[in-house]
């Protein structure tokens, strides 16, 4: 297995509700192996209904490690938003798009970071990419190749962003925003976020990562999953 430049990230979760109408887990796992035979470099965490099938698939690709066993109610993301008591949005699919459905979407940044902290091939990119994708290719082959060799080219930091007129005068701006600068919530927020474990983390440090936030609408002061 050539060394790869990016890790993949997926999830095959039981989201512990009817979902019949969907693909079954059998075409799922069909989906990922097709997947997987591209030699990607993958990280999988499965729920414990999908142990067994998590261990096969490991045994089967040696470019597919399985993390540790987590059910969705085990995610911190799960834990936050069943907090917030979220009303699901008025436009969506009423069978597919469920609060847990919904609520792994937005787990996905945090398996993300998961993977990010273990990094287990030793990598300095990270990405997500769903379990089943593949249902979606129309020419499979000649995608997941260029998908592969994507994974194992390297990158090269843009270092003239620093120095881009437009960038600098957008942070003049914003520093000028007297509405944001007094904004005293934001400059609480900020202080708990430079207190965080996350900004002492040394296994962030050098790290290209894209941290999709969770994002809520306030509709009558109760929150809105977005998806």
């Amino acid at each position: 297995m050539q060394q790869p430049t990016i890790t993949f990230t997926t999830a095959f979760i039981d989201l512990n509700e009817d979902r019949s109408k969907d693909k079954s887990p059998e075409v799922r796992i069909k989906h990922f192996k097709t997947l997987a035979k591209s030699g990607i470099a993958i990280c999988i965490y499965v729920s414990s209904t999908y142990e067994n099938i998590g261990k096969e698939l490991e045994n089967e690709f040696k470019n597919v490690k399985l993390m540790p066993i987590i059910n969705l109610e085990e995610l911190e993301t799960y834990k936050i938003i069943k907090e917030l008591n979220p009303e699901l949005p008025i436009n969506r699919n009423n069978e597919k798009d469920t609060l847990n459905y919904i609520i792994l979407q937005n787990a996905k940044s945090e398996f993300v970071y998961k993977t990010l902290i273990s990094n287990h091939f030793n990598t300095e990119h990270f990405a997500w990419i769903d379990f089943s994708i593949c249902h979606i290719l129309t020419d499979t082959e000649t995608i997941l190749k260029q998908l592969y060799n994507y994974s194992i080219s390297s990158f090269a930091i843009d270092t003239n962003l620093s120095n881009d007129n437009n960038l600098s005068n957008d942070n003049n701006n914003l520093s000028n925003d007297n509405n944001l600068s007094n904004d005293t919530n934001l400059s609480n927020d900020n202080n708990n976020l430079s207190n965080n474990n996350l900004s002492n983390d040394t296994n962030l440090s050098n790290k290209n990562f894209l941290y999709f936030l969770l994002v809520f609408l306030k509709k009558n002061h109760k929150p809105i999953l977005i998806f």
